[in-house]
C-alpha cells in the first residue's frame, strides 16, 4: 500500500494497493521509501514490485516486477530494500536475486528499459547513489563476489557501464550506504 497524506491535517489523500507474490519473508512491513520527482512517484516493495505512480492521484502509470525481470522464482531472502534512484531521464533500481545481481536503468516517464549492467552479483540491500568522484559523475552500487564477499562498483549513469570495482570491503549483511567524503 502506497499512502498520501496531507502534510497539514494528517488527512489521507490517496491510497494505492496492490496484490503481490504470495512469499514468506522474515519480516512483514516495507523496508524502503519512495522517491519522488516532480508528479511521479517511484516505489519498490519488499518482493521486487517496482511501480511508478501519478503522486497527485495515486493513480499507476508502469509497473516492473524486478524479481521476475531479474530471472528469478522468489525475490531474496530478506526481501528487495532498495530505494529507486531519479537521474535524469532514468530511474535507477537493483534488479536482484540470491544468486544474481543487476542494476537497471528504466525509463523514468514510461519504465521502459534503457540499459542493464553485467551480474554484479546476488542479494545485496544497499540503495544505488550518484556522486562525481575525481570530476566523474558515476553512480555507487554494491554487488558481491563468488565468495559472497562484497564488491563496490561505480557506474556510468548512460549506459551502466562498470568505471571500476573494488572488493576490498568484507561484510556479511550487505547494507551498508556509500558516503563520498571528497
Amino acid at each position: 500500500v502506497v499512502r498520501c497524506f496531507n502534510f497539514e491535517s494528517g488527512e489521507e489523500l490517496w491510497q494505492y494497493r496492490y496484490p503481490t507474490r504470495n512469499v514468506r519473508l522474515p519480516f512483514s512491513g516495507s523496508r524502503t521509501v519512495p522517491t519522488v520527482e516532480g508528479k511521479l512517484l517511484w516505489t519498490v516493495g519488499a518482493v521486487g514490485d517496482l511501480r511508478c505512480l501519478d503522486w497527485r492521484e495515486g493513480k499507476l502509470l508502469w509497473r516492473v516486477d524486478l524479481v521476475e525481470h531479474a530471472g528469478q522464482a522468489i525475490p531474496p531472502r530478506w526481501g528487495v530494500r532498495q530505494a529507486p534512484l531519479v537521474l535524469g531521464e532514468l530511474v535507477i533500481v537493483p534488479d536482484i536475486g540470491d544468486t544474481n545481481g543487476f542494476v537497471c536503468g528504466f525509463d523514468k516517464t514510461s519504465g521502459e528499459l534503457r540499459w542493464i549492467t553485467s551480474d554484479l552479483g546476488g542479494a545485496h540491500y544497499v540503495t544505488p547513489t550518484f556522486h562525481t568522484i575525481d570530476g566523474v559523475g558515476q553512480i555507487l552500487v554494491f554487488g558481491r563476489t563468488v565468495e559472497k564477499t562484497g564488491a563496490w562498483y561505480g557506474l556510468i549513469p548512460a549506459d551502466g557501464g562498470i568505471l571500476w570495482k573494488w572488493t576490498g570491503y568484507s561484510n556479511p549483511a550487505q547494507i551498508t550506504h556509500p558516503v563520498a567524503l571528497g
